[in-house]
């Protein structure tokens, strides 16, 4: 939005963020729900949340029904906050994915599978690792998921055994 220079505003579909100073979100917000109310849409309380690495005014009046968080967000998929919330919201995405990747052999067809793998899985995890910085408990779950992943590989395509460690 041109007339709120200092705001930033990350949108993926029907998902926008505002990032910037909180008087200058604030303005930007009013500005927002003008612009969509123009065309007959309105914003979901229920599905924002406020948040600064500074904590938030006691003062601050915001919406009705908008969530605050303290502990930080995520805004497309990348972790937002102090790094306690980003190594945590990074693990348990691995955690996640790990438990569903168990369910993968399940479905009957390997074409599915695979497509599941390459499009879904690998794609949500590598971005994550791209936005976060490493930590051991994330290196940690990245090694459990990847070799994980090599077993259902390696009896998806039925290679055998992948090499995965260097010889001694």
């Amino acid at each position: 939005m041109p007339q709120h220079p200092d705001c930033i505003f990350p949108s993926y579909a029907d998902d926008t963020h505002i990032v910037g100073l909180v008087d200058q979100v604030l303005l930007a917000l009013h500005t927002l729900q003008d612009q969509l109310a123009s065309v007959g849409l309105t914003i979901q309380p229920a599905k924002c949340t406020a948040w600064s690495p500074h904590g938030l005014p006691p003062s601050l009046s915001l919406p009705k029904g908008f969530r605050v968080s303290t502990t930080g967000l995520c805004i497309l998929g990348a972790p937002l906050g102090p790094d306690s919330f980003v190594q945590t919201y990074a693990v348990k995405t691995f955690q996640e994915a790990l438990q569903s990747l168990h369910d993968l052999p399940l479905l009957a067809d390997p074409q599915v599978t695979f497509g599941l793998l390459v499009h879904c899985f690998a794609r949500r995890l590598l971005y994550l690792l791209r936005t976060t910085a490493p930590s051991p408990a994330l290196l940690a779950a990245y090694g459990d998921f990847y070799r994980a992943l090599l077993a259902i590989l390696e009896a998806l395509l039925e290679t055998g055994p992948f090499l995965l460690q260097r010889d001694a």
